[in-house]
């Protein structure tokens, strides 16, 4: 017992598990692997599951890593392409090795629906994740169970307690423990003190630690790492179920997409590769389909990954043509899920071929839209200059993320169109990368390759802040590029601006908080990009939103146009709150987007006031032509009634505060 006097470790941190649905129709409560808790190593993700008749996980691939499934009620069937196959009911445990490949299917059994239980992923270290596919299966009756006291009772999954040790095998060493406790009991548990460790509540309210930290149900409190020996828990009037699991930490590299973790991209895209050809390890997963599935459906579909000798910067574009494996031919028609991958397995070199087409392509759309925004709309643009010195400075150091409102699928390339030429004519760091919505932007190939060279990265809207045109931004901005976004997330056609998405804050914090190097320290910390915003009025008139795919296609003409470039954005003082340990990494991103929220809301008052100038300009016309009003506009007319000002009206010398 000489180590329960070492002390008790504490609780860091309290997260509060929110109900998602995953899968088909499956509700579950993610403890880590969510927005607040992104891992914990060695542990990727925690779900407890409550899964009804008509939902399920049907086929679906695995590499890198192990699911422990740990049923509470309910049953649940399942099935992989080996020919593995069985259920599992209350109190039983599967422990799955994925390792180099699997492919299975985890659903209720209806007659006994719902079904309860927990779902953790643990990584495997990098020396395993090639490991061959390997299942330990417990029923609740094997499983040990450990008795330090009347009313305790602990079932020991994984790992030891109190002299009872488990029978499972853990490639990664692990401590799986559920504990049951009476009301008005305190238990100490042993704990290594390498191991990182959670606690996550089922039933009833737990105090954790010397300061009796209160824990609850759907609760994750996360467990000091001060190398102290014991964790000390205690119930008062009610009963408790909760979890303990704790784990050696690997202290590796993670990479994860989704159903695959490994420790490089390059390794991800060797599993996606490997799963779409059916190849070192998935070779049964080439039409198989599980027979307890809710129907019949395809695999996932994961991005096809060309042979090694395609040239990712399409400098030969004709070899892609004649080669039946490019996956210019086999680029999806319809299903989205692949078209992030597609684009970053293709990077951008911005360099020869990809270099000239993109340069063509941005130049000619910037072209049109010049046109439109002289000939084709009164427009009014405002404090440009200050926005061009920053974009010009040669010797700027700090990479650009401008961030504006969202009104109508018109808003970009228009409101480049008012930029200089010169910004098309120098090195591409005048040049905008913007994220697009992957199912308006990349719907074929033929499609999807314009707005590729238009630099347009494909995001997946309502797909979370952690998903990879996130991440290519973090990195366009790291590379000194101009990143533009849209934070509102969607097109809002309305008076008031809603609320901006998380995203903005995960890129602002990742750019300019510590970045974690590979062996997990802090590497130097970096600058904070400039953040600019800017507002615009008239685009939701220009290209109006209708119900029943009622839309015009083409912009309407004549109508007026105000676009206010803003000041700089500070977000220093609360970087500094952050490093200062006063505010969590959450807070510091949830400021940062207030921050950018109240930029833009201070910036469109300001338009609300210029907007007028070239709706007046507008109905000046209205009134001089009569119903001839709208030829000025488009072309002939314009060069007649100069006088009324028809070009774009610049005050770019005047400041904010000034208009």
């Amino acid at each position: 017992m000489s180590a329960l006097t070492k002390g008790s470790r504490s609780i860091i941190k309290a997260v509060l598990s929110r109900p998602k649905i995953d899968g088909v129709n499956a509700l579950v409560y993610r403890s880590i692997g969510d927005t607040e808790l992104r891992n914990h190593d060695p542990f990727l993700m925690l779900d407890e599951f409550n899964v009804d008749k008509d939902g399920g996980f049907p086929d679906h691939p695995h590499r890198g890593f192990e699911t422990v499934t740990y049923m509470l009620e309910g049953q649940f069937q399942h099935e992989d392409f080996a020919g593995h196959k069985g259920t599992i009911g209350p109190g039983d445990l599967q422990w799955m090795t994925a390792g180099r490949g699997i492919v299975h299917t985890e659903m209720p059994v209806k007659a006994h629906a719902p079904a309860h239980g927990l779902q953790l992923w643990i990584n495997l270290p990098m020396s395993e994740k090639m490991c061959e596919p390997q299942y330990q299966e417990l029923l609740d009756g094997q499983v040990p169970r450990a008795n330090p006291q009347d009313g305790v009772v602990i079932k020991v999954i994984a790992g030891e307690s109190h002299g009872v040790s488990s029978k499972v095998y853990t490639r990664t060493p692990t401590m799986y423990l559920d504990f049951k406790m009476a009301p008005n009991k305190t238990v100490e548990q042993a704990i290594p003190s390498s191991y990182n460790g959670f606690i996550y509540g089922l039933k009833g309210t737990i105090f954790v630690g010397e300061e009796g930290v209160m824990g609850k149900p759907h609760q994750t409190l996360v467990l000091s790492e001060d190398g102290t020996e014991t964790i000390k828990i205690s119930t008062k009037d009610e009963e408790a179920h909760f979890v303990v699991i704790t784990g050696q930490p690997l202290k590796e590299p993670v990479v994860q997409r989704g159903l695959f973790v490994m420790n490089s991209q390059d390794e991800i895209y060797e599993a996606m590769a490997d799963f779409q050809r059916g190849q070192n390890g998935f070779e049964r997963a080439k039409g198989w389909h599980s027979t307890i599935a809710l129907e019949p459906s395809p695999l996932p579909h994961i991005p096809f990954v060309p042979n090694a000798d395609h040239n990712p910067d399409l400098k030969a574009f004709s070899r892609f043509k004649a080669d039946p494996t490019s996956i210019l031919l086999q680029y999806p028609r319809s299903n989205v899920d692949r078209i992030q991958d597609f684009y970053e397995i293709y990077n951008p070199s911005e360099k020869g071929l990809w270099a000239f087409g993109s340069k063509a392509i941005m130049s000619g759309v910037a072209a049109v839209s010049k046109v439109f925004l002289t000939f084709g709309s009164y427009t009014g643009v405002y404090n440009m200059n200050p926005f061009l010195r920053i974009l010009y400075d040669s010797h700027r150091t700090r990479p650009i993320l401008t961030v504006t409102n969202h009104t109508s699928t018109a808003d970009d390339p228009l409101l480049w169109g008012a930029l200089p030429w010169k910004c098309y004519n120098t090195p591409t760091r005048t040049i905008r990368y913007a994220l697009g919505a992957q199912e308006l932007c990349y719907p074929n190939a033929p499609v999807g390759h314009f707005f590729r060279f238009g630099q347009i990265v494909p995001i997946i809207r309502g797909n979370g802040v952690y998903q990879p045109a996130i991440d290519k931004s973090i990195n366009l901005l790291r590379s000194g590029r101009w990143v533009h976004i849209f934070p509102e997330g969607k097109i809002n056609q309305t008076d008031q601006l809603i609320r901006l998405k998380w995203g903005v804050g995960r890129i602002l914090m990742e750019y300019g908080g510590p970045t974690i190097s590979e062996g997990g320290k802090p590497m130097n910390e970096v600058e904070m990009p400039i953040v600019v915003p800017i507002y615009h009025l008239g685009m939701e008139d220009i290209l109006r939103l209708y119900p029943n795919n009622d839309s015009p296609i083409f912009p309407k003409l004549g109508m007026p146009l105000t676009i206010v470039f803003g000041e700089p954005i500070e977000f220093g003082s609360v970087m500094q709150e952050y490093k200062e340990g006063r505010i969590s990494e959450v807070e510091a991103r949830v400021k940062m987007t207030e921050r950018v929220y109240d930029a833009l809301e201070e910036l469109k008052q300001v338009a609300l006031r210029l907007h007028k100038e070239q709706e007046d300009r507008a109905e000046r016309d209205r009134i001089a032509l009569g119903r001839w009003w709208w030829i000025k506009p488009v072309g002939w007319g314009w060069w007649k009634s100069r006088d009324i000002d028809m070009f774009p009206k610049h005050r770019d010398n005047v400041k904010i505060e000034e208009l």
